[in-house]
């Protein structure tokens, strides 16, 4: 691809098909590479020289949006600009991404191709990308209004000095949280996931840096700091540390703040919970996500999960035990190849005898070349929107409406 010089160009980022905040992460980095560099951004892409596209493909819906986007930006470009697909979609279904065939891809992994494109004077290397805008969450409007009042409740929070934002929300970024990306990648095995074909085996940021990071984020004022990445609880694994010292390293810094984790799988806080208790004790961490999955042994196995509920269920009684422990979010999964009626009710039930404030409830998709889509035993749509609709009405009528759970299961039509 032709290298293009600073002077008078332009560039075009779109980040709008999508809510990942690991990708959206990225393209705010991209952002300040072309700034760094003496570009301009323009808000309107047909006068753009680049035209970045940023992409999910996480799941079918996020795939579409990517492709339509890319197909869109592609209408749009003016004679000679060039078109740049990053993200995950490249990577995750190559031949769909094929049908935008003159858009260049730089997956995760890539972005140190963006210096061969313009020549760079500061590479993409030597910028970080910590914060979110609140357009970035646009694609999905309840999440992007949920995202919104909690923001407003923060503020009245401080006003009257009491916490008002309910406990499910903990979880939920808001565009002024300070983020720092502590690994990329993972160490799972999971049959239905595709991200790692995007974003490889894990690469941990270094304690020294995710330190710098954050005492930069202190100096600035930020009370919230979220460490970012496909999972957390794996940190360090690949150069000889764990998370709980990390954590340990950071809650020992002076300052006014809290720490945000982002998915930290149940394998590796399994492994560590007696060395994470005295970390979460501190009060120091605010909140952390736990995408538990499913209830069933049987589904978790098939998942290729590597942890049984017994040991979750022993683990998280531990954390139960901490007067200022951090609020859990998680993720469930409804519909898995082979999920009985009885697997989905076990999965119900577990919400219930776990600590868990909010839980996200997403539905099997198989994506393309993943273990999961060969399995026997395919739950039909209809059945999986059934369970998805049921279950997330019981945790809206428990969590946020605050019913008992007997009469939010009845109203849900769950036994």
């Amino acid at each position: 691809m032709e290298s293009f010089s600073p002077a008078s160009q332009r560039f075009f980022i779109s980040n709008s098909a999508h809510p990942c905040t690991e990708i959206a992460l990225d393209a705010n980095r991209i952002r300040a590479f072309y700034l760094a560099n003496g570009w301009a951004e323009t808000t309107n892409p047909e006068e753009a020289d680049d035209i970045v596209v940023s992409t999910c493909a996480y799941n079918q819906h996020y795939e579409d949006a990517a492709l339509a986007d890319l197909q869109l930006r592609s209408r749009q470009r003016k004679p000679g600009s060039r078109l740049i697909s990053t993200g995950c979609f490249s990577k995750i279904n190559p031949a769909a991404f094929q049908q935008v065939a003159e858009a260049t891809a730089i997956p995760p992994l890539e972005l140190k191709r963006f210096d061969e494109l313009i020549s760079a004077k500061v590479s993409i290397e030597q910028l970080v990308g910590n914060t979110i805008r609140f357009q970035e969450y646009q694609s999905n409007p309840t999440f992007a209004r949920l995202v919104w009042i909690k923001g407003k409740m923060q503020k009245l929070s401080l006003k009257v000095g009491l916490d008002l934002v309910p406990h499910w929300m903990a979880t939920f970024p808001t565009p002024d949280w300070y983020f720092i990306r502590g690994a990329v990648g993972c160490r799972g095995r999971c049959t239905y996931c595709a991200i790692r074909r995007a974003k490889g085996g894990l690469i941990s940021t270094p304690m020294n840096i995710i330190l710098r990071q954050q005492q930069e984020a202190v100096r600035q004022g930020t009370q919230e700091i979220s460490l970012a990445g496909d999972d957390m609880g794996a940190w360090g694994t690949d150069i000889g540390s764990d998370l709980a010292e990390l954590l340990a390293a950071m809650v020992a810094l002076p300052g006014n703040f809290r720490i945000n984790l982002r998915f930290v799988e149940p394998f590796f806080f399994i492994r560590l919970i007696d060395k994470l208790i005295p970390v979460f004790a501190t009060g120091k961490i605010s909140a952390f996500s736990l995408p538990i999955q499913s209830g069933s042994n049987h589904i978790l196995e098939k998942m290729g999960r590597d942890y049984t509920i017994e040991e979750l269920e022993k683990a998280l009684s531990i954390l139960a035990t901490i007067s200022r422990r951090p609020r859990l979010a998680s993720i469930i999964m409804v519909g898995f190849p082979g999920e009985t009626e009885d697997d989905f009710q076990k999965s119900c039930q577990l919400v219930d005898r776990l600590p868990i404030d909010f839980y996200q409830v997403l539905s099997y998709e198989g994506r393309p070349n993943t273990p999961s889509i060969s399995m026997p035993d395919q739950v039909p749509e209809t059945l999986k929107q059934r369970r998805n609709e049921q279950l997330l009405r019981k945790f809206k009528l428990q969590k946020v409406v605050g019913l008992p759970v007997s009469l939010a299961n009845r109203l849900a039509g769950l036994p």
